[in-house]
């Protein structure tokens, strides 16, 4: 009788990191990000961004808001919302409403993540709602300081479930005075359109043509190891 060998337990060890990375690798392929414009439609298909309460936006008001940059928008696009329930609004407001302001993104997924550009001088009271439920809520008070921070995280979720959803962002419920601009939503999707997702018959053929590759190398490394014992003479 003799002990495992060195050359064999390598082998034993390689085959369990590499069926870890295999996994791994299935896994990730599975997962994509998928960016929603705030104008454009999703381009996974499905139902648009429905806006509530007074928004305005790139296609009928570009370049009227003062300081703001198009050109570092996603897509060159945005959609804006400027509450207001006390008095005129702000010089960088053109369009403000003494209504709240809501918008409806619908996605498919286990993610998603919220871009806004926030003017620095005017105060930030967004909340937001998933599946009806409360989960978030961004404040920031305003600064002396002109101009608009840009792809700025407002949100963010890691946690839904698999499935469809919809996430409610509002803006001013809370508050007095409120501005938003929102530029766009990143959601995880389970598959990507460009690489679909691996059926299970396909998944199986490859894990049962790795069981048959790493089976064939230790099978090689035992009769070498017989081999070797056969021609070493036994002291």
């Amino acid at each position: 009788m003799f002990s495992s060998s060195k050359p064999l337990g390598r082998v034993l060890e390689t085959r369990y990191y590499f069926l870890c990375l295999l996994t791994y690798v299935l896994s990730a392929a599975a997962l994509v990000n998928v960016t929603f414009d705030d104008t454009f439609p999703n381009p996974r298909g499905g139902p648009s961004i429905i806006y509530g309460g007074g928004w305005f936006n790139s296609a009928n008001c570009s370049g009227c808001i003062p300081g703001l940059d198009e050109n570092r928008m996603s897509g060159k696009t945005w959609h804006a919302h400027f509450f207001d329930s006390v008095g005129a609004p702000p010089a960088s407001a053109p369009v403000s409403s003494n209504h709240t302001g809501s918008a409806a993104v619908p996605f498919k997924g286990t993610a998603i993540y919220v871009f806004c550009a926030l003017p620095r001088a005017q105060a930030i009271d967004i909340s937001f709602s998933l599946d009806g439920l409360t989960v978030g809520n961004f404040t920031r008070a305003p600064t002396n300081s002109s101009g608009f921070d840009y792809n700025v995280l407002v949100y963010a979720n890691t946690t839904a479930r698999p499935g469809a959803h919809q996430l409610i962002i509002e803006n001013g419920i809370n508050s007095n005075r409120s501005a938003l601009v929102f530029d766009s939503a990143i959601y995880t999707h389970g598959s990507s359109p460009k690489h679909p997702r691996l059926t299970t018959a396909a998944i199986v053929g490859v894990v049962i043509s790795v069981m048959v590759v790493l089976a064939l190398l230790i099978l090689g490394v035992l009769l070498y190891h017989r081999r070797k014992i056969r021609q070493d003479p036994i002291s």
